[in-house]
């Protein structure tokens, strides 16, 4: 009987070793298959932006913008109001609190797959009472040979024990180091995507400011425009009522009038829809910013003094950091895929009390261990894993386009804002110049119909293409200021550097620290 006991395990062992030298084998014949991914970095954007010059671009010598400036960019408006605004938004915005919820949500995350890698413990305790039926007790003392070799169990009995489990994964095979490679990448991720939010909401503000200036500026040109059309056909009546001109005059004059004041209300629902917009990204209930719909001239500033690209920027923008760190999360997630083709071994075990038949559960006959490995290895899952690696591949193939992309873009808007600058910069001394030509002409058009040398004609086209000209400057320079805005968006400004607990962080969730 010792040869037959010493025989059964023989079978188990030889499998076992068959399983772990094929799973073994597995990830080196798995790499010449199948190399692991790895990003493909792209260019530095400011590199890009500079590498080949935009077209109607133009340098500007005297230009200078430092990495302290671009942190805080709306300082250099010098607008109290909208640094208020700014600060309100980002005090507030309901974005920037779901982005911040989300960086929580990635954290805790983190820590979920940190603790799958560590061994579990579990207090438990059972009891348990029982009576077998009498026609048990009889069957078993029937299976004796001979009356009274085998005695019956008691019908009545119990069971009581108090003990801890413990389960435990040893990573072999890097399935679990993968998912937390993943957690922390995506923690980077969501940080990065936190400033993003920063950048885009700062510049969104200042825009949305810069747009009410603008519309608060066309809605007092028109009014002014049309408070003076107004007095000239009163004038005009007078001279009608005398008998001096005729009626065409004050028919045309009071037409041009009604076509101003026509433009009135549509300008005052644009305030009206900006001053909402600047309300949801403030955070705030609409109607607690009407002190703004007291007009104000537009921020005075020469956007071609910041028309530059900060020398050695070491700033990253968010949204590309971003876009870099999901990928990496994508390729981690990759080399957990293929981890799942490779065995997984468990350790069980426990170590308490256990005693039968109501027995004391603290007396020292109640002491028990045990100790259960076990492993699994998936010979088939109807090709489910396999197409899985494959999804997993095609994803980061996905990401690594999508972070292409995002570079591309970046050094792109670098270009378009600065570009923007020098030409509405030509633009608006284009409009300006126009505005004095228009204005002579008025005058001069006037003169000659107070002199009786042209009819009203003239006066009426010379004083509409005025108040065009106007309105083009004024949007012109509020255009100028959005450029501006544009250019430092495009440059990743509007957020603070990392602070060095958060720096700390981010680099232990990427594994820098090591």
């Amino acid at each position: 009987m010792g040869a037959m006991t010493m025989k059964w395990w023989k079978p188990v062992v030889v499998g076992l070793s068959l399983t772990l030298a094929s799973g073994m084998m597995q990830p080196a014949l798995a790499g010449k298959k199948d190399p692991q991914p790895k990003a493909v970095k792209m260019p530095s954007w400011t590199e890009l932006a500079q590498k080949q010059p935009a077209a109607y671009d133009k340098a500007t010598p005297e230009a200078r913008l430092s990495e302290e400036q671009l942190a805080d960019w709306w300082k250099t408006f010098q607008d109290p109001k909208l640094d208020a605004l700014i600060e309100l938004s980002l005090k507030n915005n309901r974005d920037l609190q779901a982005a911040q919820a989300r960086v929580e949500e990635a954290r805790a995350q983190l820590g979920i797959s940190k603790g799958e890698a560590l061994p579990w413990l579990n207090l438990g305790g059972t009891y348990g009472r029982y009576e077998a039926p009498q026609g048990v007790n009889d069957k078993i003392s029937d299976m004796s040979p001979y009356p009274g070799m085998i005695n019956p169990p008691n019908r009545n009995s119990s069971v009581a024990g108090l003990g801890i489990d413990a389960s435990w994964e040893p990573d072999f095979f890097g399935r679990l180091k993968a998912k937390k490679q993943s957690a922390a990448h995506n923690l980077a991720a969501q940080h990065a995507a936190l400033y993003s939010t920063w950048v885009t909401l700062s510049a969104e503000t200042a825009l949305n400011y810069v747009s009410l200036r603008t519309l608060q500026q066309d809605l007092d040109l028109l009014e002014r425009h049309a408070a003076l059309e107004g007095e000239k056909a009163d004038l005009l009546q007078t001279n009608y009522n005398a008998g001096l001109i005729s009626g065409y005059p004050l028919e045309a004059m009071r037409t041009q009038e009604q076509n101003t004041r026509a433009e009135l209300p549509r300008t005052r629902q644009s305030i009206q829809e900006t001053l909402t917009r600047l309300s949801i990204l403030t955070g705030t209930e609409p109607g607690q910013l009407n002190d703004l719909l007291e007009p104000e001239d537009l921020p005075e500033i020469d956007p071609e003094l910041y028309h530059a690209i900060p020398a050695n920027l070491m700033r990253q923008r968010p949204d590309i950091r971003a876009a870099e760190e999901r990928l990496e999360a994508q390729i981690a997630r990759t080399k957990e895929a293929r981890a799942e083709l490779k065995p997984r071994f468990t350790l069980d075990g426990f170590l308490g009390l256990i005693t039968l038949g109501g027995g004391n559960l603290f007396g020292s006959g109640a002491h028990s261990f045990a100790i259960a490995p076990s492993f699994t290895f998936p010979l088939f899952h109807g090709g489910q894993l396999r197409q899985n690696v494959k999804l997993q591949d095609a994803r980061a193939k996905e990401y690594q386009a999508q972070y292409e992309n995002t570079v591309l873009k970046a050094a792109g808007e670098v270009q378009d804002a600065m570009t923007g600058i020098v030409q509405e910069k030509e633009r608006k001394d284009k409009l300006t110049a126009g505005v004095d030509n228009a204005q002579g002409a008025f005058d001069l058009a006037e003169n000659r119909f107070q002199a009786g040398l042209s009819d009203y004609q003239p006066v009426l086209d010379s004083e509409r293409t005025l108040l065009t000209m106007k309105r083009q400057e004024n949007r012109s320079r509020g255009q100028e200021l959005a450029d501006l805005i544009h250019l430092y968006k495009a440059l990743g400004g509007g957020w603070q550097p990392l602070s060095d607990a958060e720096q700390a962080e981010i680099s232990r969730a990427e594994g820098k620290d090591k």
